[in-house]
């Protein structure tokens, strides 16, 4: 007759486990609600787009794939301020200093920077949690290499909310006429993007350029 003590004995000690546990906070909402300045300064841009009639446009990419250079490249060098270049890393930082420029206007357009994502300082989960997305006209997302799942997040996610976007795959100079092509429909299948939201650039030869430019800043 002992198993008929052992099973309520077992149930009570479950029950006062439970009681004394709390529900573990899953990693994206710890990872959301950390990195309080990364999050103030996503706020403060937030309220610069809505007092803002220009044209909204972000880049995203992950560390070193080319996104500042592609800008500085776009405006000629000519922004205020101007994107900060680093090496096979990301010189852009929101997570430190609460004042930061967040969005850089450029004649009739509002450009904004954004840091690479995927890092201890510029973790996903906060862009996905607090960028506002749905506030800009288009989101380029520049890739360098093989995607990863970061990037496939951030993609997924920004497409439902925002106006217009389009991938950019820098170091073009490297990929063959077919490479392109497998490449370009690799994307469009693994991101649920159509072919002509897709784009090849060369930031060393400019390659594709002055397309960018036409359709980024139209007149110029």
């Amino acid at each position: 007759m002992w198993w008929l003590l052992a099973v309520p004995a077992a149930a009570v000690v479950a029950a006062l486990l439970s009681a004394d546990s709390t529900p573990e906070t899953p990693p994206s909402e710890k990872n959301s609600q950390a990195h309080p300045i990364l999050r103030n300064n996503l706020q403060r841009l937030k309220m610069q787009l809505q007092g803002s009639t220009k044209r909204k446009v972000a880049f995203f990419g992950q560390p070193g794939a080319g996104k500042s250079t592609t800008l500085d490249i776009l405006t000629e060098g000519r922004l205020q301020t101007r994107p900060r270049i680093g090496v096979a890393t990301d010189m852009t930082d929101w997570s430190s200093s609460p004042n930061i420029p967040v969005a850089i206007p450029f004649g009739d357009v509002l450009f904004v920077d954004a840091p690479g994502y995927g890092t201890m300082k510029h973790p996903p989960e906060v862009f996905l949690a607090h960028f506002p997305f749905d506030q800009f006209d288009e989101v380029i997302v520049v890739v360098k290499g093989k995607l990863v799942q970061a990037d496939e997040r951030l993609i997924r996610h920004a497409t439902k909310q925002t106006r217009r976007l389009r991938v950019v795959q820098t170091h073009s100079d490297t990929l063959s006429t077919e490479e392109r092509e497998i490449r370009r429909h690799d994307l469009s299948k693994r991101l649920g993007l159509s072919l002509i939201q897709i784009q090849f650039i060369d930031n060393r030869t400019q390659e594709g350029i002055t397309f960018l430019k036409r359709t980024i800043l139209p007149g110029r």
